[in-house]
């Protein structure tokens, strides 16, 4: 009987251990590029302008993927203002679409026509950041909030990051999935919250000039308990 007692208490201890590591390590990686000059090219207001432009009709260039067509959205708005794109080729001569480094659309046509890192969420965090410290870094800087209260409580230090054309991903606590994406477009005082704001759009529903802070009081009103990472993609304007 004693031994039984311990074998649960150990599976206790065991899954009490696993959410743990979940919700303190998935979370892990913030970090400042060594490299100041990093992504200089990058011309932040033709990311904005293509966000304003394509937020609600989307380009047809690009395939559309529907409810799925954040980050879609996102890696455009990158794309637009001149970031580059790359690839390795794999033994079949095909561009390699699962490397981290990896971030491309040429085609949804082709075998290895998009990127993971161009379309899934979590992928572009791999690329532009990291998760648990393996990732490419790409980003000048890479902020992590635990919950929508830490970014209030730090709203200062966040609103000073962000610029037009940075990026804003949500992660599920749950598990560590980054699940949503979204481009900054504007940033200045809202008289509506009284507080100085940041705008961003978004595709799965399209929304333009949307406040960061209001989604982030309306989060800790609601109990929602995602994560907020934050991307500043070159330093400053």
């Amino acid at each position: 009987m004693k031994f039984l007692k311990r074998k649960r208490i150990l599976a206790t201890l065991a899954a009490v251990f696993l959410i743990f590591t979940l919700t303190t390590n998935v979370f892990a990686g913030s970090y400042t590029n060594s490299n100041s000059s990093i992504n200089n090219n990058y011309i932040r207001d033709s990311a904005k302008n293509y966000a304003d432009t394509y937020y609600l009709n989307p380009n047809s260039a690009y395939y559309n993927y529907g409810d799925l067509d954040c980050t879609n959205f996102v890696s455009q708005c990158l794309s637009a203002g001149s970031l580059t794109q790359g690839y390795d080729l794999w033994n079949g001569g095909y561009p390699l679409y699962t490397a981290w480094q990896s971030w491309y659309y040429i085609s949804k046509n082709l075998p290895g026509g998009v990127s993971y890192t161009w379309t899934g969420a979590h992928n572009f965090r791999y690329h532009w950041a990291n998760v648990n410290n393996e990732g490419v870094n790409r980003a000048y800087k890479y902020q992590t909030y635990q919950n929508a209260q830490a970014v209030l409580n730090n709203w200062g230090s966040v609103y000073s990051m962000l610029w037009r054309g940075d990026v804003i991903q949500l992660v599920r606590s749950v598990d560590g999935i980054t699940h949503h994406s979204m481009v900054v477009t504007n940033y200045g005082f809202n008289s509506g919250n009284g507080q100085y704001d940041v705008k961003y759009n978004q595709h799965s529903y399209a929304a333009i000039d949307m406040s960061f802070y209001n989604l982030m009081q309306s989060y800790v009103t609601n109990g929602n308990d995602d994560m907020v990472v934050i991307y500043e993609i070159k330093n400053g304007n």
